[in-house]
């Protein structure tokens, strides 16, 4: 007595068995090549807690154009910022010893909990954010280039403005009459 599975297979011509198949692999291979451009693209860099402690010279930060200037939540910007630099030639050094980070009550914390709750806000409030499938495209993206996306341009930061300039060393007119 044959099973049930068995039943239905034997009514199966074996050219659609042969084209299941064969849409299962390409599916798989498909799987498998996307996997393996995602962990060549994502090069060993540290990117834990980064936005906190960065460091570039002035030239290298006018080179790469500073943070994505993107009107959305800042989640992923700090690591991306690295990802760009190393597309751009540029080498990440670790320091070595411990580091310290003080937690702040308003900022971001790495467990379920304030995850989801942030995720929730962001929601509510309709405040867009790249998430990490997202953060992860843009690094497959750089990968396939070669190069950095350059998300910002030249007038990056506060190009266009002029903002007036304050000697602190110098009294004000106001504190000079009191």
């Amino acid at each position: 007595m044959r099973s049930a599975r068995a039943e239905r297979t034997a009514r199966i011509p074996i050219r659609q068995h042969i084209a299941l198949f064969l849409a299962y692999a390409r599916d798989k291979r498909q799987e498998i090549d996307e996997a393996w451009l995602r962990e060549h693209a994502r090069v060993r860099l540290h990117t834990n807690a980064c936005g906190d402690f960065t460091l570039l010279s002035r030239q290298d930060w006018e080179r790469l154009n500073g943070y994505a200037e993107l009107q959305m939540f800042s989640m992923h910007l700090d690591s991306l910022l690295l990802y760009e630099a190393h597309y751009a030639g540029l080498r990440q050094t670790v320091l070595p010893g411990a580091v310290y980070h003080l937690e702040h009550g308003g900022g971001f914390k790495p467990d379920d909990d304030a995850v989801q709750t942030l995720n929730a806000r962001l929601e509510r409030d309709a405040i867009p954010q790249i998430t990490y499938e997202g953060f992860l495209e843009h690094i497959k993206d750089m990968y396939a280039r070669r190069a950095p996306l350059a998300l910002n341009d030249d007038d990056w930061g506060f190009a266009n403005l002029r903002l007036p300039e304050v000697d602190p060393t110098q009294k004000t007119r106001e504190e000079v009459k009191s």
